[in-house]
């Protein structure tokens, strides 16, 4: 992944470039959330415009951060995405969520929407600066062949 140059606090949540732009909430439970009326209005919001940016809701548990995004592009929920899960574990780092730290890098466990777990992994510098920055997890490729009629 990039480098992140810095994370700005805005509308109770957290705006980053993680490869595109991403707004970062923290929730108490993504499971609740209806994506069509709480993401889409974030994901219009003039504070992000003229580009927009994709939406990514976060709830903490013991077992890791649970997210789910809102992409632009799609103009819908995704089952996946890998710049904002990425997004999500540095917007947690800034905002105080404790992920396993060895050897100077930081690491969180994220499942998306799918169900599937994630890593992200980075090296944490004091100006909200971020290298280093790794996503493991499965990857499926899906082939799609389209035919013109």
């Amino acid at each position: 992944m990039i480098d992140v140059k810095g994370i700005t606090p805005v509308k109770g949540g957290y705006f980053l470039n993680t490869g595109t732009r991403h707004f970062v909430k923290l929730v108490d439970s993504v499971e609740t959330l209806d994506m069509e009326a709480d993401a889409k209005p974030l994901r219009w919001d003039p504070a992000f415009q003229p580009e927009g940016t994709n939406v990514n809701f976060v709830a903490v548990r013991a077992d890791g951060l649970h997210v789910r995004t809102f992409e632009k592009g799609v103009e819908g929920e995704t089952l996946a995405c890998g710049t904002g899960l990425t997004a999500s574990a540095l917007a947690a780092y800034h905002a105080g969520i404790a992920g396993t730290e060895q050897a100077g890098r930081v690491s969180y466990r994220l499942q998306c929407r799918r169900g599937d777990w994630l890593q992200v992994d980075f090296q944490a510098h004091p100006d909200s600066r971020f290298t280093d920055v790794y996503l493991t997890g499965p990857a499926e490729l899906v082939r799609i062949i389209f035919i013109s009629l």
